[in-house]
């Protein structure tokens, strides 16, 4: 009773276990003309190159600005800064550093780099920024996040396209 179970379900376990190792070698054939072929495999993106940069922000009582490392794609220097100016307006991870930038604030375009200046186009919530400490954190934020992008000299803040100032001495 036991072998005549075995015996009449050999035939099934070997069928499935020959479709099954038949098609893990299987690679995509021609398909007939006027068809799009298809192909078992999974396309998949290749990895993007990134690179770890620093980042400031203003500890709970806005008197130091402490680094935080973060990773972001690798790219040209105006691109390395938009990376770098997003992360800044993204916030800090550690809970007893502030944000040096009020809530909604964002970045209207990508930084532009043009003979040594950047140019960095902010959001009108930028504008509600109050008291020199904070301006000062957010000034100085902003100039020793971008420190390390080359060819940066100086800074242009602008805030909804109107230029707010430069910050040289980088």
């Amino acid at each position: 009773t036991g072998r005549m179970a075995l015996a009449r379900a050999l035939p099934l376990v070997l069928a499935v276990a020959v479709t099954a190792s038949g098609c893990a070698g299987v690679s995509p054939q021609q398909a007939p003309e006027g068809e799009a072929p298809v192909s078992p495999s999974v396309q998949v993106d290749p990895p993007v190159q990134s690179r770890t940069v620093i980042v400031f922000y203003p500890d709970w009582q806005v008197q130091h600005l402490i680094p935080e490392q973060r990773q972001v794609p690798e790219g040209g220097a105006a691109e390395l800064a938009t990376r770098i100016v997003e992360e800044l307006l993204a916030g800090p991870a550690d809970p007893h550093l502030r944000r040096p930038f009020p809530e909604g604030a964002r970045l209207l375009e990508p930084v532009r780099l043009e003979g040594g200046t950047a140019t960095v186009n902010l959001s009108e919530e930028v504008g509600q920024v109050q008291g020199s400490a904070a301006v000062m954190a957010l000034v100085h934020a902003l100039r020793l996040s971008l420190a390390e992008v080359p060819g940066i000299e100086e800074i242009r803040i602008q805030i909804d396209g109107k230029s707010e100032g430069e910050l040289g001495g980088m």
